[in-house]
Order: structure tokens, then sequence, then C-alpha cells
């Protein structure tokens, strides 16, 4: 296989304060423009990652101060800007939901200051080959994903290859879970949809960034990093590297990166990994079966926890949950440990335990 050569640029940045993070990413913007060709008029879709309502400091969603710095940068060219996302993955995805999320995150402040900067919920797809996909999604010159440094427990982490599944309207999504309930189908299914949208540049967010089981459910953990490149598997390899994660256990991963990085090293730090990861690298990857249903934790229901809100069943995409009596039930013979509940719902009444 050819090695690919990718070029990285790396930023230290300590903090979200807007002055440090524009001096941080100054090579990361000239190097966004002259990958990108931008000419003026174009139609711009920002995807960052609003996976739901949470605060800043918990290492959940991108941060409004990254997205300011570059939307900054780019109506400064004269170009249209259109953020644009998919929240979660429920059947009940709704615009009042998805405009409370934006509103929680940071992001409907961004369009109040900056009038021009439409706001896009992806609820509706196309079909692409085998992928669905935002059905507006081909009305812009360019993408840029601008995504956030996380663990995640089904696909091992979540930077930018990972965030471009919001660009599947939510519905969708969970069939895809369905559809590939195996981590190896599933990260493959990953890779391959980043390959068929290819986004124009990749930013990661890693300042504050997610540790253990995220993408949602971890810890936030310092790390002090903005990562730019056109190439978002290098973006995610880089990122891997400088938190102490083992990339090879991240199966949506390519093995023919030759990277080239370029600006201001952070110090490493180690970031725990997700208790659904793999104790080595080694068969039982392989064991796909074995793995899926003997190996990794499920999903249990802590009563004295939950609020009653029904969300882990309308997140399930095979239906494994009922409430019977206001308390919820898995169905383990349907479960397929897509830890869609686990992720999503919003209180602490599911948590994972290996059996």
């Amino acid at each position: 296989m050819n090695k690919i050569i990718a070029e990285v640029k790396v930023a230290s940045c300590q903090q979200y304060e807007k002055q440090e993070v524009e001096k941080s990413m100054t090579n990361i913007i000239k190097d966004l423009f002259q990958k990108s060709k931008f000419e003026k008029g174009d139609r711009i879709l920002i995807k960052p990652n609003i996976l739901r309502k949470a605060s800043l400091q918990s290492g959940t969603t991108t941060h409004p101060v990254i997205l300011e710095c570059v939307i900054e940068a780019l109506l400064g060219s004269g170009l249209e800007v259109t953020i644009a996302d998919s929240p979660g993955g429920s059947k009940s995805n709704t615009l009042t939901e998805f405009l409370e999320i934006c509103e929680a995150t940071g992001i409907v402040d961004i369009t109040k200051k900056y009038p021009s900067v439409k706001l896009a919920f992806i609820n509706a797809g196309i079909r692409e080959g085998k992928f669905i996909i935002y059905r507006n999604l081909r009305d812009y010159d360019k993408i840029l994903n601008i995504a956030k440094l996380k663990t995640h427990i089904l696909t091992y982490f979540s930077g930018a290859v990972k965030n471009i599944f919001g660009l599947v309207p939510g519905k969708h999504k969970l069939d895809y879970h369905a559809k590939f309930p195996q981590r190896r189908a599933f990260s493959k299914f990953i890779m391959e949809l980043f390959d068929h949208i290819t986004p124009t540049y990749n930013i990661l967010d890693g300042i504050i960034g997610m540790e253990g089981d995220g993408p949602s459910k971890g810890s936030s953990k310092y790390a002090g990093v903005l990562l730019g490149s056109n190439n978002g598997f290098a973006v995610d390899e880089v990122a891997m590297g400088l938190t102490g994660l083992n990339s090879l256990k991240c199966l949506y991963m390519k093995d023919n990166l030759e990277i080239k990085l370029e600006g201001d090293l952070p110090s490493k730090t180690k970031f725990k990994e997700p208790i659904t990861a793999m104790r080595g690298v080694n068969l039982c990857y392989y064991l796909e079966n074995i793995e899926r249903f003997n190996n990794l934790p499920i999903p249990l229901i802590k009563e004295n926890y939950c609020v009653g809100c029904g969300t882990c069943m309308k997140i399930c995409p095979e239906s494994a949950i009922q409430i019977i009596k206001n308390v919820p039930r898995i169905d383990y013979d349907k479960c397929i440990k897509c830890y869609c509940c686990y992720e999503l719902s919003g209180c602490k009444a599911i948590e994972l335990r290996v059996k």
C-alpha cells in the first residue's frame, strides 16, 4: 500500500481565552486557507461537535472560541458560513432539541454575534451510494470539520474522523448502529463515510478533551493542543500520540500514513482509555464475535438514579429497552452493545459493567 504523506499543524494553547487562541491558531488558519483554496463568495459548512447539552468545561463539545476564531477569518475573506450538525441519535430528534443544545454549547451566541452566520439542523437525508447524508451537503463549496479530542466507548477515539458521523441525520445514525453492530464493521463504516465526504480541512480542539468513557460520560482532561490538517486520519493519529492512546486500538485508522508535524508541540499527557478498550492489540481484535458478545461491558440500569425520561428507550437502535412500571428494562438478547443509551441519556441511571 502506497504511503500517504500528510502534514499536521500543531499548536500549544493553554486556555480558551480568545487572544491566546487566535495567536495559537495563526499557522493553522494560514494552512486552512492555503489548502482550501477558497474563492470569494464560497459557501462554507462548518461541522463542529455539539453532541448534546453539556457545560463547556466538560470537554464534550467543540469550544465556541475555536469556532469564533475560524469564523472571523472566513467572514473577513468574504465567505458565507453555516454551522450544521445532528446531535446525538434520538429517533425523535427535533428542531427544539437542537436549538436547546446549540444554546447550551455557545453556538447560538455565535450566530447572535455574527448575524450572517446561519445555523442548520441536519434532520433530512439523501442517499449517496450506501450512505445517507445531510440532504443539503452538496449545496456547500467547502466543508470544515472542527472536532473535539475525546475517547469513545465504541470506536476507542473520537476526533476528526468520527465527527463526520454527525452529517448523518439523527434517526439514520441509529439505523447504521443496527446495521453494523460489531465494532470492526462499524469502524470500517466510519472510515468509508469520512472518505466519501472528505472534508476540505480538519481542526481538532484539544485544549481540554475527554478521557475515559467518552464521548459524553468521561472526564474532562487538559491536553493543551490544537491540530489542523487536510487529512483527518493524520489529525487523529497525532492526537492519540500526544495523549498516550494506542491508535492500533482505533479500528477506523489507516496504517499507510507518513505524517509531517509542524509547530509547537505541547508536553505529552496520558489519557485514560475507555472501559471498552481491549487490553492489548492481538488476535482478540480479529475474533469479532467473541469480542463483541463475551468480552465487552454491558449497560446496566441503576434504578435509584432513573428520572423516567425515557431517553434510553428512544435512542436504542434495536428497541432493546422497554419501560416497565416506570423503570427501563434491557433485553440483552437484543442488545448490540453500541452504548447509545449510555452515551446519550441525560442522567446517571446507566452504567457499564464487565460481566
